[in-house]
């Protein structure tokens, strides 16, 4: 096999650079005019690299070149974090939060593509809980979140469920969008069982640390769940 990317792996690396580069100039943009605080805006670029992780199950059939696209992304959150050794790189929309949530975040990704590629769907809803999960449940709790009861941990009850639909509902369109509906029998339990998983997980996660806490157990339920059922 090839060292070299072929056409479709090309295409992945061109759309996920092009993708991410814009998100968080997107995004940092709406943070710098007012029109958006921090914590929605990083929550945002958090959704948005739900669609990279999507591509790379869409476009290629080996994990090489998603491998080194989310190592480099992994560097990159490394080297703009708030633990960043150059200070000049840290980007402000970054700053607050767990130090090392966005490199987590990356290194997330970096390990759901190295153990998941050949499982897809427990690939699937764990970059769902990561990325939508994870993200809406923080948007809509923060904003829309009244019900805080002390079994939660501070978090809110709509949060949680916000949560839990994102994962479920990203799961299905997107493993019905690579055409792995009929891939096991037990489709929909993965989704399910993974998605709540991930729910309680990110409940009792403190903040950052859920961005690999969340899809560890996420993906780990539905890859154990597809060999059990």
């Amino acid at each position: 096999m090839s060292l070299f990317p072929d056409q479709q792996e090309l295409k992945l690396i061109v759309y996920v650079l092009a993708w991410v580069f814009v998100s968080i100039l997107v995004f940092e943009s709406l943070r710098k005019k007012g029109l958006m605080d921090s914590y929605s805006a990083r929550k945002w670029v958090h959704v948005s690299i739900f669609l990279p992780i999507f591509l790379a199950y869409y476009l290629v059939d080996r994990p090489l070149y998603p491998l080194l696209l989310t190592g480099g992304a992994l560097l990159f959150t490394y080297l703009t974090a708030p633990v960043s050794p150059i200070p000049k790189l840290r980007l402000r929309i970054f700053s607050e939060g767990h130090p090392w949530g966005t490199t987590l975040f990356s290194l997330s990704v970096f390990l759901i593509i190295l153990f998941f590629f050949s499982y897809p769907v427990p690939g699937i809803v764990a970059g769902s809980a990561l990325a939508l999960g994870d993200g809406f449940s923080g948007l809509v709790g923060k904003r829309y979140g009244k019900l805080r009861p002390s079994f939660l941990k501070g978090k809110s009850v709509e949060g949680s469920l916000s949560f839990f639909v994102a994962t479920v509902a990203g799961s299905f369109l997107s493993i019905w969008g690579l055409d792995l509906m009929n891939s096991t029998d037990s489709v929909v339990v993965l989704i399910l069982l993974g998605s709540l998983v991930g729910m309680v997980v990110e409940v009792f996660s403190a903040g950052g640390l859920d961005n690999i806490t969340v899809p560890t157990s996420s993906g780990l339920v539905s890859f154990f769940a597809l060999f059990l059922f």
